[in-house]
């Protein structure tokens, strides 16, 4: 078990001066997550998008429901699972911090950076309050750093090595003559379309830091990497954590597709939900701007899922392990804040 460290707690503070540090911490942990009226009205529009968006299909809903085909159960499942991807972000976090944090409240933050995945520009403020909880606990800010920063490149290393892997699993599975059969073309030119929509607002946002970007990664590589041959056992559990993430995602992917009575491809879904969280931390706009549902939609019909089915089941991927963990992160992150870990 790793060890746990006891921070302030202001609850055993006087009224006066709980209040008086909330209003100054509350304006400084804003501004620090980079929080603005653009970020959160960008955030409003994008959550009224997938509201529009699920009333738009919600026909489809009705349809499998009408066939008998529809299994609430199988998402109750799913909504089961989803907690297991906080465990392994957390597993990640604690492992690249040596354990520092108390586990219990490293899983209370990523359940609160769920909040911060939204409301910030491209999650920046995930690696923010990371970094931020770090401190509080005890770390120094080079070492909280340091620690948030390995354990962000051992989980993408770890994703970029299963991906081409399941990747090769998966193309067995690829019925490009199904496809041309069953799926209407304009149905592929709606997707073609929030793929193209999404890059252009990407590229042209992103090109002007572009180089300067690459250039901070790649010196940071060398470092993590001398990190990793130090201490390899390190490096193992935190990869060792994403792999928890990632089978909880595909796990809640497959129970979703076993509820509209869909086939299930284990590795299919291992590509198609890496490439949809990609896509959704990669794009400038809360959301993603639709690509990820975009890429969950044609990567499920891509492998044999019916359109109509493959709809279904990305909307309640989406929500249920994007949209809706807000709503605890919400909770989670003002907890946080009031025990002074944030």
């Amino acid at each position: 078990m790793p060890p746990t460290t006891s921070g302030t707690d202001p609850a055993s503070r006087p009224t006066g001066e709980l209040v008086e540090r909330s209003r100054n911490d509350l304006r400084d942990l804003v501004r620090h997550l980079h929080v603005t009226p653009w970020t959160v009205a960008a955030g409003a529009v994008a959550i009224v998008a997938v509201e529009v968006l699920v009333l738009w299909t919600s026909h489809l809903f009705d349809d499998i429901s009408k066939q008998g085909t529809f299994g609430w159960w199988w998402v109750l499942v799913a909504i089961a699972v989803i907690p297991l991807m906080w465990v392994g972000y957390a597993v990640s976090l604690a492992a690249a911090a040596e354990w520092t944090p108390p586990f219990a409240r490293t899983v209370q933050l990523e359940v609160a950076e769920a909040l911060t995945q939204v409301v910030t520009p491209m999650g920046t403020g995930s690696l923010t309050l990371s970094i931020r909880f770090l401190t509080r606990i005890g770390m120094d800010s080079s070492e909280a750093a340091g620690a948030s920063g390995l354990s962000s490149f051992l989980t993408t290393a770890g994703s970029t090595i299963v991906l081409p892997v399941a990747a090769a699993v998966a193309a067995s599975s690829l019925d490009t003559a199904a496809l041309r059969q069953d799926v209407p073309s304009s149905f592929w030119l709606i997707v073609l379309g929030v793929l193209v929509l999404a890059v252009g607002t990407t590229v042209a946002v992103r090109a002007p830091t572009l180089r300067k970007d690459a250039a901070r990664w790649l010196g940071r590589t060398g470092h993590f990497m001398r990190s990793v041959v130090a201490h390899p056992s390190t490096a193992l559990v935190v990869v060792a954590g994403e792999l928890v993430t990632i089978a909880a995602q595909v796990a809640c992917a497959a129970f979703l597709l076993a509820a509209v009575g869909a086939p299930v491809n284990l590795a299919a879904l291992v590509v198609i939900t890496q490439l949809a969280g990609a896509a959704s931390s990669v794009v400038p706009v809360p959301g993603g701007l639709g690509a990820p549902e975009a890429v969950l939609i044609a990567g499920m019909t891509s492998v044999g899922v019916p359109h109509e089915a493959a709809i279904v089941a990305s909307l309640l991927y989406r929500m249920l392990t994007y949209w809706f963990p807000m709503v605890p992160g919400a909770a989670a992150l003002y907890d946080l804040f009031r025990r002074n870990y944030v």
